[in-house]
């Protein structure tokens, strides 16, 4: 996901995008092509007059988080009343802001059906397949599987008896080989995300994120 992010600057905007790169946004600067705009109030009039002009100018969702003072329903009710798509409150954990604005993107394209957002990954529960930045792995039903099983050890090792047993439940005509052949199947529809599959010693294999791509 591409996202926008519009700032005044403060002792927390660090930490915020920060947050917001480790769970899989690209944060893109003025003049490139984004899939979402946030918002972030910080108490000053001039904030709510930029969010004004974004949601004027913008076709795509605009995300309001609100600010860390004493607020009250007032501020929710005059951003959504000025066009934001939805308002956040500023207690709410980063993953929950980047949840509501996947959502939102899936609703822009007429996507429905339940998901699941991890670090950047959206799991398409109605089609048993993942998205990275709006773009689909295109798995196949067993490849769903081994993926789903990798990002659920949330980058812990599954052993290989497990994913034979859980994939494959022990087919006599199933041996490693076949998950070695798969995981390379999978390492080339990685490409374009800061995640690998590495190989654990022979014991088994684990989703990483590689720091050497933060900005993917």
């Amino acid at each position: 996901m591409r996202l926008r992010v519009c700032m005044n600057t403060s002792a927390g905007a660090e930490e915020l995008l920060r947050e917001l790169r480790r769970e899989g946004a690209a944060i893109v600067p003025d003049g490139e092509v984004y899939d979402a705009v946030l918002v972030c109030l910080d108490g000053q009039e001039d904030m709510y007059t930029r969010l004004a002009d974004i949601c004027r100018e913008n076709t795509c969702p605009v995300v309001v988080a609100g600010y860390g003072g004493l607020v009250s329903y007032y501020e929710e009710i005059r951003c959504l009343e000025m066009g934001a798509d939805d308002y956040i409150p500023v207690t709410a954990p980063v993953p929950v802001l980047i949840l509501r604005i996947q959502r939102l993107l899936r609703l822009y394209n007429g996507a429905f059906g339940g998901f699941h957002c991890w670090r950047g990954f959206l799991e398409l529960c109605d089609r048993r397949d993942y998205e990275w930045q709006g773009k689909a792995l295109g798995l196949t039903e067993k490849e769903y599987q081994l993926f789903h099983l990798l990002i659920g050890s949330r980058e812990q090792m599954v052993a290989t008896d497990e994913l034979l047993e859980k994939i494959w439940k022990r087919e006599d005509t199933v041996n490693k080989d076949v998950i070695n052949t798969m995981i390379r199947k999978l390492r080339k529809k990685l490409n374009g995300t800061p995640f690998r599959i590495v190989n654990c010693y022979g014991k088994g294999y684990a989703l990483k994120r590689d720091d050497s791509k933060r900005n993917v």
